[in-house]
């Protein structure tokens, strides 16, 4: 009968170890935690415009309703190239201007055009007005090629994505790496993002809070690198846990336990 009660007891031991190695904090997981159950937040997440950086490429198109000046332009902003040079966003290179050393950019009858200190809104409006001088009814479109965002660490698919839409946030980062593991640090993601002089600035967030949001650096720049590190302690799940080794013990147990009682 004691034999009995230390099986017993043992292996409901066993099945509470379980239990909890199973489970991870919610409080390590969850992302965007509630300060209060009744906060509520109205956040603004507009930033200021993307400016422009040495060895960006930007897609320049220029149209006009005069055949002569149109044939001039044509080139890399020749709409017959378009649907060809786009089917992938590593395509958009080949027909895409890349801002050399000295911030300029050299195109079609303007030859060169200053990009420093500019936004793509302020660059396409520069290029308009100097071609007024040959084309009156220029109509010119400027778009960023390079919005490329790295994600590394503890994530399921790390590696480079193509952001394609105008303001890319961390959590879209995430979603497109697949999101977080579960042994990912989310009071602890780092973002690296190279800044107009070539230096690197370092931003430390932490997901798990609400006003993450209203960081500046959550809204994500073309070329950042995200870096999810991993936890000090890898919590042991379901899938991961140690069973044989734990049953093996439990046995050497009972087998001893039971010889001590006879």
């Amino acid at each position: 009968m004691a034999n009995q009660v230390i099986r017993r007891n043992i292996f409901s031991l066993l099945i509470f170890i379980i239990f909890l190695s199973s489970c991870t904090p919610l409080s390590k997981i969850k992302y965007i935690q509630k300060q209060s159950k009744t906060s509520s937040d109205t956040i603004n997440t507009s930033k200021l415009p993307y400016t422009l950086q040495k060895g960006d490429n930007l897609y320049i198109d220029i149209k006009t309703t005069n055949p002569e000046m149109r044939s001039l332009i044509a080139g890399k902003s020749d709409n017959s190239n378009l649907a060809a040079a786009t089917s992938t966003p590593t395509s958009l290179y080949v027909i895409s201007y890349q801002i050399d050393d000295n911030w300029n950019i050299q195109l079609p009858l303007v030859g060169s055009i200053s990009c420093k200190n500019l936004t793509c809104d302020i660059l396409r409006d520069s290029i308009q007005n100097s071609l007024r001088k040959y084309i009156t009814d220029a109509l010119v479109l400027v778009k960023l090629v390079n919005i490329n965002i790295t994600i590394l660490g503890e994530v399921n698919r790390p590696g480079q994505y193509y952001a394609n839409q105008k303001q890319t946030s961390l959590f879209d980062a995430i979603g497109m790496a697949g999101d977080l593991t579960v042994y990912g640090n989310r009071q602890n993601i780092t973002i690296m993002r190279k800044l107009q002089n070539g230096d690197y600035k370092l931003f430390y967030l932490d997901i798990t809070k609400s006003e993450i949001i209203k960081h500046e650096a959550f809204i994500l720049m073309p070329n950042d690198i995200v870096y999810v590190e991993p936890l000090k302690t890898k919590p042991f799940g379901l899938a991961s846990f140690p069973y044989a080794t734990l049953f093996s013990t439990i046995t050497t147990l009972i087998l001893i336990l039971t010889f001590l009682k006879k």
